[in-house]
């Protein structure tokens, strides 16, 4: 390893502010993958509080839930299946 920070510190001092300094090959793929999830200072909904488990919610359902509502939390969870397969974030 070769410590770099000196040379980053002078040329990030000579940066306007819609400048970016980066490597040739890193692209915003690689820095998007670079964020760890459930670190709060990287992942903006690592500090919230624990989610109920899918389980635990089933119970809170009403039992007779009415066909309207049940196609409108159906119809719901498939767009968000979908768009998760697309390729969106959760």
């Amino acid at each position: 390893w070769v410590d770099v920070t000196e040379d980053v510190a002078g040329v990030a001092a000579s940066l306007d502010v819609d400048e970016l300094l980066r490597a040739p090959t890193f692209s915003l793929y690689d820095s998007m993958s670079a964020l760890e999830l459930m670190d709060p200072k990287m992942d903006a909904l690592g500090s919230e509080p624990p989610q109920r488990s899918v389980a635990e919610l089933l119970k809170d359902l009403p039992v007779d839930l009415a066909p309207g509502p049940a196609i409108i939390i159906l119809d719901r969870l498939l767009a968000l299946e979908v768009s998760y397969h697309g390729g969106a974030s959760l």
